[in-house]
């Protein structure tokens, strides 16, 4: 099996309306690739959690057509999706998704984020950050108020710029060959590929853009702040897509300000896939299938 082929994804859900866009990018991913999406609802100690407040995957798959209105469970998975729900109770969610993260290692991890801002996002830290930390693959950020790159009515991706921030440390490779192995399984064409360097000496890190049914790329290199100059190619690109290999904080400052990750999620207004650059943990089964 490649490294880059998903077996499972996961998605912690709210059950509020602007959760959809995450709901619908995993569920969406998880087709494309025939295997497991697991939802994961976490209520305070006592809450009621009814399995019928889930966000429906049939009702997704009936309005993109890929089951009839009336389509049973057997209907569904037909299209080679394996849904779970999962209840849990914590009085802090972020804890309780994080654990289940560690334990059930999912291959990709699909986060609906706030983009908080200053002292309030200090004393009230993203959930989706936390989260994401913990995850030995890859977490896809995306940030409430935008529809990403699957349309909702269709189920259709629609992507044609993507950015790829390029480094020395950590090398953007992995993330790049990952993102391409997910952007071929969705059936994209036609994509273009930037990759960005953001340096004054001109020196570009060693990198291969992928290459795929009319996929184009290029390499710029700007000097300046790299969040700054990250943003500002992004919305000039119009970007549908951020790729970013992630190793979480190195030292004080990161600790305090965020990794560079961290940081241009706050401002982003696109999807971010972040693959993490650790080794992988040893596979563990997992049972949490309600």
């Amino acid at each position: 099996m490649s490294v880059h082929r998903l077996r499972s994804v996961f998605h912690p859900t709210d059950f509020s309306d602007s959760d959809e866009a995450a709901f619908i990018h995993a569920v969406r991913i998880a087709l494309a690739f025939h295997c497991s999406v697991e939802l994961m609802h976490v209520g305070a100690a006592g809450e009621e959690i009814h399995w019928s407040e889930f966000p429906s995957v049939r009702h997704l798959l009936a309005r993109w057509g890929m089951v009839p209105e009336d389509a049973a469970v057997a209907d569904v998975l037909r299209t080679g999706l394996h849904p779970i729900k999962i209840r849990r109770h914590n009085s802090d969610p972020a804890e309780e998704i994080a654990a289940h993260v560690e334990r059930s290692k999912p291959d990709l991890v699909v986060l609906s984020t706030h983009q908080r801002h200053g002292l309030a996002r200090t004393l009230h830290p993203s959930n989706a950050e936390r989260v994401a930390r913990v995850s030995r693959n890859q977490t896809l950020f995306v940030p409430r108020g935008i529809h990403g790159f699957i349309d909702p009515g269709t189920g259709h991706p629609r992507l044609l710029n993507i950015l790829v921030p390029v480094d020395d440390r950590p090398s953007a490779q992995a993330a790049v060959n990952a993102a391409a192995a997910l952007i071929a399984t969705l059936g994209c064409k036609g994509v273009h590929w930037v990759g960005l360097h953001v340096s004054a000496s001109g020196h570009f890190p060693a990198v291969r853009l992928p290459s795929g049914p009319g996929w184009s790329g290029e390499l710029k290199t700007w000097d300046g702040d790299v969040v700054e100059r990250i943003l500002e190619t992004a919305a000039v690109l119009d970007a549908g897509l951020i790729v970013m290999p992630t190793a979480g904080h190195h030292g004080f400052l990161d600790a305090i300000r965020g990794s560079t990750t961290e940081r241009v999620l706050k401002e982003c207004r696109c999807p971010l896939l972040a693959v993490n650059m650790a080794p992988p943990a040893p596979e563990s089964d997992s049972d949490e299938s309600e």
